[in-house]
């Protein structure tokens, strides 16, 4: 052996190979800068690196590269040294060595070539590893999406250069992603969001940003100029999921919060107004797409203060249940009442328009939902006791209990803890919630019915209206959204509102209008078949102690 791997130029090239160098990509640029000084002491006359890495986690597609590392005018193809090694990864390095044309390379050679080739591998694999690292540190391992401290790190940069006003912001998250891990299991749920975020990461440009703020929830960073044809990005878009031998295809839709950036925003401020306008479409009032308003940044601030007294309110029992009775149309009778939270602070009543959209955001609407069930469930009892006969109440449920393996075993269980009669009680969901999880509604309803709890469909119309879903979900009533009553008087109103009425006869559903206010309504919805009125032409809702008086006189609406 001629020793060459321990000359002066052999030390001094393995020195500047020793750097921390960032990623391979840095390595190998290093490497061919430095390569010809050394490439005499081997007789190389040309150098291909070829590297592999699987896919995984921080290299989504792998890497499978042949670089030309170094190349004179004098090499020879007759000869050729190879040597491969395998990475911790699994990958490969593969290290492809060509004499010059005045060489052949003995046994000698190709030991110190094989000594060189390892060397060179040992700083590829830390190179390779130090990029790694980085990713890792900066990126989210399922989506490839960066975290959130390296966005404010590059935002923060992107301040000082006064770039980011050019840019807009967006939070947003997977509608129903809850129901789709449900439906799938949580593995092929991250499956689905790793195809989200690369669909997403395929369409940003270079100085775009995708980033996980953790669950489904994400914030982009797109240019303003870009921003129409990002939105437009998930008007169609379908993700297939093949969850072991079963395949789901979900079209994905999205709610965004949305910030146009101004010229002496910081990043602090720009995620408060993007993450404002989202819980504003959260709400879903103004659609899933909301762009921020200032009067937003208030509004969040009340909402948080909502969430944080709710837990102590529900406590110290601040939320009280009123009736709202419901009228048979043939004859006036008292043929049932929809139980409607209020929450009592001290001598003010709020409405649950102010609260219960809030309480959707974070589940917290669950637990009122199955307090007022236990309200409803302990008065019931109350009535019995004291000789009253009651009649059915319907209690709302929120769509978030969908997603829920326990939502029938925990109604179930309530119900039984007072000895109901099931036949008292009724559960309401609008029609929204239904369709956007019409398996598991399928599901829920036939246990409540073997349970023999009534099921009721509300808002019927104000959403994706099918009447072969209504038919399929085999619920017992369907509540008529009051935007079709007060259609009442319009030749056009009139017919759709009739055939409907007919078609859920047809369907063997008893039908019920709520919103009732006139007696011209009363009057026509009863001649097209309507079984059932509820609105302020008969009662408000009812604080409980007004509403037994109409429990005891079931005549009470004939005498109005």
């Amino acid at each position: 052996m001629k020793e060459k791997s321990f000359t002066a130029k052999y030390k001094e090239f393995m020195h500047k190979l020793a750097k921390n160098y960032k990623s391979i990509e840095e390595f190998n640029y290093a490497l061919m800068q430095e390569f010809p000084s050394i490439a005499p002491e081997y007789s190389i006359g040309k150098f291909v690196l070829h590297f592999t890495a699987p896919e995984s986690m921080y290299s989504k597609h792998g890497i499978d590269a042949v670089l030309d590392i170094f190349t004179s005018d004098n090499y020879s193809e007759n000869g050729i040294f190879e040597k491969t090694f395998t990475t911790g990864e699994n990958g490969t390095a593969t290290f492809i060595f060509y004499p010059d044309m005045y060489t052949v390379w003995g046994d000698d050679d190709k030991e110190e070539l094989q000594f060189f080739a390892e060397q060179l591998f040992i700083y590829c694999g830390k190179a390779r590893l130090m990029g790694l690292i980085r990713v890792a540190s900066t990126h989210d391992s399922l989506t490839g999406a960066l975290i959130y401290k390296e966005l404010f790190r590059r935002g923060g940069i992107m301040v000082a250069r006064g770039t980011l006003s050019k840019y807009s912001a967006i939070f947003m998250n997977i509608k129903n992603f809850k129901f789709i891990n449900k439906t799938v299991g949580n593995n092929y749920g991250d499956d689905l969001m790793a195809e989200f975020a690369e669909r997403i990461l395929m369409f940003l440009d270079e100085n775009e940003s995708l980033t996980r703020l953790g669950g489904d929830n994400f914030v982009v960073l797109v240019l303003t100029q870009r921003l129409d044809n990002f939105i437009s990005l998930f008007d169609d878009m379908m993700i297939e999921v093949n969850a072991g031998d079963k395949h789901e295809t979900f079209k994905i839709e999205v709610r965004m919060g949305i910030y146009n950036i101004k010229p002496h925003d910081t990043m602090p401020n720009i995620m408060n107004c993007v993450a404002a306008a989202f819980a504003v479409a959260r709400m879903g009032i103004y659609g899933d797409h909301v762009f921020f308003k200032e009067s937003m940044i208030e509004h969040e601030i009340e909402s948080q203060k909502t969430i944080i007294k709710f837990s102590k309110a529900i406590k110290n029992n601040e939320f009280v249940v009123f009736y709202q009775p419901k009228i048979f149309t043939d004859d006036l009778s008292l043929c049932g009442c929809e139980a409607l939270v209020r929450w009592r602070i001290g001598n003010e009543i709020i409405p649950p328009g102010k609260f219960i959209p809030i309480l959707e955001r974070d589940d917290s609407i669950c637990k009122l939902d199955f307090y007022v069930l236990d309200m409803v469930c302990r008065d019931i009892k109350e009535w019995k006791k004291q000789g009253i006969t009651p009649v059915r109440v319907s209690v709302n449920f929120s769509k978030n209990h969908l997603v829920t393996p326990i939502f029938a075993k925990t109604i179930l269980e309530i119900i039984n803890k007072y000895s109901i009669d099931p036949r008292f009680i009724e559960i309401e969901l609008t029609e929204s919630s239904s369709f956007e999880n019409i398996e598991r509604m399928i599901s829920f309803i036939s246990t409540m019915r073997r349970a023999g709890i009534s099921v009721s469909i509300d808002d019927f119309g104000t959403g994706y209206s099918s009447l072969s879903a209504i038919k399929r979900l085999d619920a017992d009533t369907i509540k008529i959204d009051k935007s079709f009553i007060d259609g009442i008087g319009k030749k056009d109103d009139q017919i759709i509102l009739k055939n409907i009425v007919s078609m859920l006869n047809d369907l063997d559903k008893q039908v019920l209008a709520e919103g009732v206010e006139r007696d011209v309504q009363a009057a026509y919805l009863k001649n097209i078949g309507c079984d059932v009125i509820q609105g302020y032409l008969y009662d408000k809702p009812l604080p409980k102690e007004e509403y037994t008086k109409r429990l005891i006189d079931r005549d009470w609406y004939k005498a109005k």
